[in-house]
């Protein structure tokens, strides 16, 4: 089995041991042990994490060059309790933060299955769990190095909270993290959209000018029910990657995404 050091457990812990520097350099270094680390009056609890191992750890994935990976391992069991880790980056039994790779996977990050379709509330339920252990408000009187994880992990939580919990932030990430272009690379959108697009924004110049709320309503309804087509198609695509990444999924994908973007911005008009 390959080790690779990695920050995993990060909190206060009553003890002795060597310097934060050192102990830095001992988990780099590959020990397979946990150690502890003083720092301003405080100790800390540190562990490394395997990769690629074949039995006995939870694969969590990562995003190696913005595709989605499963080449990194965490412990199952919490470095300070040994209790089951429900969520990769802090235990909820002794509170313990796990600094964790800065880089896992959105869904990982709830210990939820990487899937365009998901349950909201759920999801919600999972953040709120998470966000009461994190919270840097929580670890004011604590060293300078735990209230930077603390930090670290809330900004890295909402950013996934808030990218999962948008349909269209979600289909960006999957088709990104899959290997897809993004939209500063493809500008592409389906056949026949731009005219189209710019025919109604005529239409609702036209209808405001004539102070005429009868003829900007259908307009409206007309531009809803194709963000709604949309978001359809984009489902549909998005749903495919956790079973196939063919670029003829991704490229439509992305077509799909950039006519999202389109048509968004002509109803912020309204």
């Amino acid at each position: 089995m390959r080790l690779r050091g990695q920050l995993l457990g990060v909190g206060p812990q009553r003890g002795s041991g060597v310097g934060l520097a050192a102990a830095t350099r001992i988990v780099q270094a590959g020990l397979g042990k946990p150690i502890l680390a003083h720092s301003a009056g405080r100790a800390y609890s540190f562990a490394i994490h395997s990769v690629r191992t074949s039995s006995g750890r939870r694969e969590l994935g990562h995003t190696k060059r913005g595709r989605f990976s499963k080449d990194i391992a965490v412990p199952e069991k919490c470095a300070s309790c040994e209790r089951p880790l429900d969520y990769p980056i802090v235990c909820l039994h002794c509170h313990r933060l796990h600094a964790g790779n800065k880089e896992i996977d959105h869904f990982q990050l709830f210990g939820l299955p990487r899937g365009y379709r998901l349950d909201l509330d759920d999801l919600r339920q999972k953040f709120l769990s998470i966000s009461r252990n994190i919270h840097p408000d929580l670890f004011v009187s604590s060293s300078q190095e735990m209230q930077a994880v603390a930090l670290r992990l809330s900004s890295q939580l909402n950013e996934a909270y808030e990218t999962l919990r948008d349909p269209f932030r979600r289909a960006e990430y999957l088709l990104q993290t899959s290997g897809g272009k993004s939209a500063a690379d493809d500008k592409s959108v389906p056949d026949g959209l731009l005219s189209q697009m710019l025919t109604v924004r005529e239409q609702i110049e036209e209808a405001k000018r004539g102070g005429s709320d009868d003829a900007i309503a259908p307009l409206r309804q007309e531009i809803l029910a194709q963000r709604e087509q949309i978001a359809g198609r984009i489902a549909e695509l998005a749903g495919r990657l956790t079973q196939s990444t063919d670029q003829t999924t991704l490229d439509e994908l992305r077509k799909q995404l950039n006519a999202a973007k389109y048509v968004n911005s002509l109803l912020a008009q309204f």
